[in-house]
């Protein structure tokens, strides 16, 4: 008997350790997942699968039903990609804007950056989402709140058992040299109130976040109204995601990545 429930016990860790893992997150009316497992991370929107990341061969694929087709590409081809459209995209929105309006953005957003007194406080209480201990960061400018965030970092430890975590890391990294182009054509640099929100980010996933927007003493009401809508994890399960998850629909036409951001730009101009 005792053999039996040792067994029992064995087959059930056995299970759970090597379950794959399902976070889905409501953002306002949209519900959407995130789906790690073997290596691989998928964001399915809708119950349709709109990306998945091969961490095992540093490849992305997008995937879209409006246009019946999918692109592969792999990392260095993608961070080669956003760093030419970003170039574009600076190269583009510099020639709408006269020298003399850029200098206008320029020191009014450095002006703000400058009044810009950040600081944290930690509730040290973990609560509860989606089964989980999350703790509560509050991000102030001086005295004004500008940002709440619960983070877990047990699912974050749980996500690592699934995917590399250093392979995650170089793919924000595409994003983040993007941004910092974008702001090095402006002449800034990354605000202050930023920098501690990912500072704070790196403590494990987010879990739930309210974002104030920046408001300054001399203008507290900045943003005040458009305080971003519910954003939190609903729930967490781990269990055996079909490998078709990771696999195109039927019918797909594969194309080139320059083939599938034309043929998608022209379904959207056709349908403005």
């Amino acid at each position: 008997m005792k053999k039996k429930i040792l067994f029992l016990v064995l087959i059930i860790w056995q299970i759970y350790v090597y379950a794959d893992m399902i976070i889905t997150r409501q953002e306002g009316m949209n519900t959407s997942k995130e789906i790690y497992a073997r290596g691989q991370f998928a964001e399915v929107i809708n119950d349709r699968v709109v990306s998945v990341w091969d961490f095992r061969n540093m490849t992305l694929t997008m995937v879209n039903y409006d246009i019946k087709s999918y692109t592969r590409i792999s990392y260095d081809d993608f961070k080669k990609e956003i760093e030419k459209q970003t170039k574009a995209e600076i190269k583009k929105a510099l020639s709408e804007l006269d020298p003399d309006r850029k200098k206008q953005m320029a020191e009014a957003t450095k002006a703000l950056f400058a009044r810009l007194v950040p600081r944290m406080d930690m509730i040290r209480d973990s609560i509860m989402i989606a089964g989980y201990p999350s703790l509560e960061y509050k991000v102030f400018n001086d005295t004004l709140l500008i940002q709440r965030i619960w983070i877990s970092k047990k699912v974050k430890d749980d996500m690592m058992k699934e995917i590399p975590f250093e392979s995650m890391k170089k793919v924000e990294s595409i994003f983040k040299q993007k941004r910092k182009m974008k702001l090095d054509a402006m002449g800034l640099n990354v605000d202050s109130i930023t920098q501690l929100v990912e500072m704070i980010e790196q403590n494990g996933y987010i879990m739930k976040r309210f974002d104030y927007g920046i408001r300054t003493k001399s203008n507290p009401k900045i943003y005040a109204s458009v305080e971003s809508v519910n954003n939190e994890i609903t729930e967490i399960s781990h269990m055996k995601v079909d490998d078709k998850v990771f696999s195109m629909p039927k019918g797909f036409k594969k194309l080139s990545y320059s083939q599938y951001q034309i043929k998608l730009i022209q379904y959207m101009e056709a349908n403005e």
